[in-house]
């Protein structure tokens, strides 16, 4: 089922790491990505594919882009923000990737 999907990936993730600053170290690049993936996605929503980022996957981006409405696509953007600012307050990194992964 996707929620224990989500819940092993995010389990997995953190596995190695042992402190939470480092369990954040890993979190914030891997948001990084998603946030520039959920940009993408807009753009391409949007027609706006000459400002598409990752060129290589642009189809698969327009793809993706046509399965979501743009409110949706918003939501994701907010989405990852929030967990980065609750990252930078010491929220548990583990609890703040569970969290956004269940909201996707």
């Amino acid at each position: 089922n996707s929620k224990n999907n989500k819940i092993k990936f995010a389990a997995n993730l953190l596995a190695n790491a042992e402190k939470l600053t480092e369990k954040s170290k890993i979190i914030l690049p891997l948001l990084n990505i998603w946030q520039i993936l959920s940009r993408d996605l807009l753009l391409s929503k949007m027609n706006q594919n000459d400002k598409i980022i990752n060129i290589a996957e642009r189809e698969k981006i327009s793809l993706i882009s046509q399965k979501y409405p743009i409110n949706k696509i918003l939501a994701q953007q907010k989405q990852i923000e929030q967990t980065k600012i609750m990252l930078m307050a010491n929220v548990n990194p583990r609890l703040a990737l569970e969290n956004l992964l269940f909201k996707f």
